[in-house]
Parts: C-alpha cells; structure tokens; sequence
C-alpha cells in the first residue's frame, strides 16, 4: 500500500509549543485549586489524564470534575476573570498567548516537510487548537500546508473533538486521500486513539513525555522519536521502484488556501482537484456534515471550540482570520503545562525563556 498523505498533529508533533500549554495549565489551576482549597492539588498527571489533545472546555471539565469541582460552563465569551469553565478555559488561553515568544519547528520538520513534497505527499495539520493561525505564523510553516483543520471550524461543523475521529476524517476527505492511504501523526493519547478510530496508520511521537508504552497501548502501529523517520515508512511501500499513483503533489510556490470558519473559502474537490466555493458560515448551517463527521457519528464525544463555547482549546478566532493566506484551514486545540514539565529533549528545541521560570 502507498500513502498519498500525512495528516499532522501541531503541539508537540511540528512544533514546542506542548510544553507552554502544559505550563498555562498548570498556572491555571495550581492557582486556582490553591486559591479555593481543593486538594489534591494540580500534578503532572493531570495535564496526560486528564487534558491532554483535548478541547479546551473539554479538558477544563475534566480536570474539574477530577477533583469533584463543578462550575457553570457559561459561554464563549465570558472573561478570564469569569469562574465558569469557559472563563476558566479563556483564561488558560490567555496564559498561554502571554507565553508564545519566539517558537520555532522541531529541528527535523523543515527536510521532512521538503521530503514529502518530493515524493508528491499531501500535507495537513489537524489540531484541537484555535492557536494554529498564531503558531503556524510564527514557525514559519503556514505556506507549507494546504489544509489546516483546527477547532474554529470543529466549532462550526459540529465537529466531535479527539478522540473521535471526525477532524482526520474531514481532513482526508478534503485531501481526496481515503484513511487507508493517510498517516496521523501524534503524539497525544487521545490523538493517536483518534488516528485509529478513523482507519488511518498511525505514528505516535514520542518526545520523551507520553512515553513509547503508552502510545502503543492507546493505538499507535508505530512510535518514533524522530519525525524524520516518517520518510522511511512513506518510502517501504514502493514497489518495482514506483510509488503507487498519488494526487498531484502540492506546489510550494503557491500559495495554499485557508479554510477559516465564518470565511467563503475555494476547496479542491476530493475527486479532481477542481475547485470549488464552500458556503459562508451562515449558509453552512444548514448544511449536512461531510461525509467523514457521518462516518464518525458513533465516536466519543466533545465538545466544541471556544467560539460556540465547545470543542476548542488554545485559540483566537480573530487569529484564524488573519491566515486567510497561509494554508487551507479547520481547526481545533490541544495542550497544556504543568509546574514539572520536561523540556524537549532535543537541545535545539526553541523553548521561551519565560517558560523557564515555571519549571523550579
């Protein structure tokens, strides 16, 4: 079998910025359990049971109900200062923009995203965050992607969030690629579950967090610590010194376009490439889901981004807006900090200095 796609997770798989959601969270609610006297108080292991790759809202009601707190959920735009779950949500987040110094891709993503574009693989990012916009920007690696879906247009789809599949699913289905022909790759537990309830061969990234055990266990066929040893597994499937065919391969030159929720946005068909104009959001409404959410309908739920106050984690939707011209678009969340997080252990990882000051 060859595949024609590579479906990427962002925080933690393309870029650093797992560790400084990690230290957002835990900011946020080592403060808070502190100031209101729950105990036990915010650990480590709250950030990977409780939180990690999922919504925003989500994982605010998890870790809540954890330590048998119950908040109102309130709505999307209630202020930081607000105890509901989404201003407790809308808090993290800002903790998280504060921290978004200069971040910069794993050292290995630049060749590996150059090598699947020589063997004519496709390219997204499928991320529960709705700071995809921001950290696509500023690695860089916006113009590299033709598709990003994130949780603003999870939100806007009604879109379950990871562990259900329907972000991959969607994503695959824009790309024209079926999942037996894709690869997710991740490196959250919920995520890697998500790759496999959609069909997809799954590679769990291990930076040295999660662990290679957990990432097996939850689902992934194959766990690297490198991303650039994607390339050898995109490559074993040749045969006779052919790939099988692939969809025409993405044009760097060009510049790919964004699918942003509340935008009218020209989508290549799955079938031709031929473009066609996917309806604004107040049309959209009334639309059927793609066929990929209905092939995920029995997936476990989530709830939705920010913006409907559901399925998001990290974002401004202001943000996404601006991406309008840096890489087709739907998006979602994930991530977070904790007081002991580890730091990449690669030297060359980019890590904010602010950060830092959370690790002591």
């Amino acid at each position: 079998m060859s595949y024609q796609a590579v479906l990427f997770d962002l925080d933690g798989v393309l870029a650093p910025t797992a560790l400084i959601h990690r230290a957002a969270w835990r900011e946020l609610f080592a403060g808070y359990f502190a100031a209101h006297g729950v105990t036990p108080g915010y650990t480590e292991n709250d950030y990977f049971s409780n939180i990690d790759g999922r919504p925003r809202f989500s994982g605010v009601e998890t870790e809540l109900a954890a330590h048998g707190v119950t908040l109102p959920f309130g709505s999307a735009s209630d202020t930081p200062e607000m105890e509901t779950v989404c201003g407790l949500g809308n808090r993290k987040n800002a903790l998280f923009l504060e921290r978004l110094a200069e971040i910069r891709p794993y050292p290995e993503v630049p060749a590996l995203l150059d090598a699947l574009d020589e063997l004519g693989v496709r390219k997204a990012v499928v991320t529960s965050s709705r700071n995809s916009a921001e950290v696509l920007a500023r690695t860089g690696l916006a113009p590299r992607f033709e598709l990003v879906v994130d949780g603003n247009v999870a939100a806007e789809r009604g879109l379950k969030g990871k562990p259900a599949p329907d972000a991959y699913l969607l994503a695959a289905e824009l790309l024209g690629v079926s999942p037996e022909h894709a690869i997710v790759a991740e490196d959250a537990l919920s995520g890697v579950e998500s790759g496999k309830a959609g069909g997809f061969f799954t590679v769990g990234v291990d930076r040295g967090e999660v662990g290679r055990e957990a990432l097996l266990k939850a689902g992934a066929d194959v766990v690297v610590a490198d991303l650039g040893e994607l390339v050898e597994i995109l490559r074993a499937p040749v045969r006779g010194g052919q790939r099988d065919a692939v969809s025409k391969p993405y044009d760097k030159s060009t510049t790919p376009t964004t699918l942003v929720s509340g935008a009218s946005t020209v989508l290549p068909s799955s079938s031709s490439r031929a473009s066609t104009v996917l309806p604004s959001s107040s049309s959209r409404a009334s639309e059927a889901l793609p066929s990929s959410s209905s092939r995920a309908s029995e997936a476990q739920s989530r709830d939705l981004p920010p913006q409907t106050c559901a399925a998001s984690n990290d974002g401004d939707p202001a943000t996404a807006r601006r991406m309008t011209n840096n890489g087709r678009r739907l998006t979602n969340d994930r991530r977070g900090v904790t007081s002991d997080e580890r730091r990449p252990t690669n030297n060359n990882h980019q890590v904010p200095a602010s950060l830092e000051a959370t690790h002591d």
